[in-house]
């Protein structure tokens, strides 16, 4: 048994004997074409397996068995809301002292402005 990197073994085992069989797949990621593909899917996500096929030059079918492979071990899905789209996330009642309830809003608003959409007063 040779010694990979890290202490892991060949054998698909690690000293204290643990099976390393998702590693040893791991270890098949890395090439000159996977980098390649983790560097466009990150830039664009929602890019279609053609298109980028396409750009690196290669077969459909060999992307789309790489893609799979690096989306089930190496990326996460992560979903945002996009709160620019007009949807209304929450109300904020302040109290304020009286009298300074413009001056409040108007704070609001200038702090805020990449998020608050409106500032009511009462």
């Amino acid at each position: 048994m040779s010694d990979k990197p890290g202490g892991l073994q060949a054998s698909g085992l690690t000293k204290n004997g643990i099976n390393n069989f998702k590693f040893k797949g791991l270890l098949t990621l890395v090439d000159e074409i996977n980098p390649k593909i983790i560097e466009e899917l990150v830039k664009n996500p929602n890019t279609s397996s053609m298109s980028l096929a396409t750009k690196l030059r290669m077969p459909l079918s060999s992307l789309q068995r790489r893609r799979a492979k690096l989306e089930e071990s190496v990326f996460v899905k992560v979903y945002h809301i996009n709160l620019k789209s007009g949807g209304k996330m929450g109300d904020v009642v302040i109290n304020v002292d009286k009298g300074r309830s413009r001056e409040v809003a108007k704070n609001i608003l200038k702090k805020f402005k990449s998020i608050a959409m409106s500032v009511s007063i009462l």
